[in-house]
């Protein structure tokens, strides 16, 4: 059985950190954890202050037309499009995630 070796010392005890390279973080994965960040941030602030039209959501509903119960908008065939390349986007996106990118 082969001796188990101690874990790195941190550097404040004169160790050395242990090797990150196998964790494959690159710009990449920075920039899209950044991303994410950012909307955590964004959509915070805006649940928080509570003011009209501030969150994602309320963005969305003015963007493709869709009303609070209601107060149905009149939409335009320009709303159909957008809907509908949003229902094709998200259709897509989820057959792309769920096949391993195959789609």
């Amino acid at each position: 059985m082969p001796a188990r070796q101690a874990p790195p010392r941190s550097p404040l005890t004169g160790g050395a950190w242990p090797d990150l390279s196998e964790l494959s973080v690159d710009i990449w994965t920075i920039g899209w954890l950044a991303w994410l960040g950012l909307f955590v941030v964004l959509e915070g602030v805006a649940l928080a202050r509570k003011a009209p039209d501030d969150t994602l959501s309320e963005h969305v509903w003015k963007w493709f037309g869709i009303g609070r119960p209601g107060n149905r908008p009149k939409f335009s065939g320009w709303v159909k499009f957008r809907r509908f390349a949003l229902l094709a986007f998200l259709a897509w996106l989820v057959a792309h995630f769920l096949s391993g990118g195959a789609v």
